[in-house]
């Protein structure tokens, strides 16, 4: 029996699958072999929501040429997933609060310096 991290791979990071984010949709790249009962299966068990509906579809790899010659991209499988309830945190909150507290701390910083040009300004306006 396959494990949930071999059936998902990775969330699917474009404008498009935000958007679907907020109608209760997320995308995932799954494994080419899995069936939408085991992609629902993995999604309840990993993020402990309940599943409405799986869409599936398969995109093709695209040739590409280059100076060497020509060469084929990836196959891949994508999941769009419809959850009944609940809400998936794909990037995880600790992810949202380092980055929150680090521009908070970037903030002060350039205020700081700010404050610091305006005292200079003002003691050469003085003379």
């Amino acid at each position: 029996m396959k494990s949930q991290r071999d059936i998902i791979f990775k969330p699917v990071v474009s404008e498009k699958s935000y958007l679907l984010n907020e109608e209760g949709k997320y995308s995932f790249f799954v494994d080419k072999r899995s069936n939408k009962s085991e992609i629902k299966n993995a999604i309840e068990k990993l993020f402990s929501v309940k599943v409405a509906k799986v869409n599936t579809l398969n995109k093709a790899g695209k040739v590409k040429r280059n100076r060497l010659g020509t060469g084929v991209e990836n196959s891949v499988k994508k999941a769009i997933v419809t959850l009944r309830e609940g809400d998936i945190d794909i990037f995880g909150a600790s992810a949202v609060d380092d980055t929150t507290q680090k521009s908070t701390s970037t903030n002060s910083k350039k205020d700081s310096n700010t404050d610091k040009k305006n005292k200079t300004t003002d003691t050469k306006g003085d003379k």
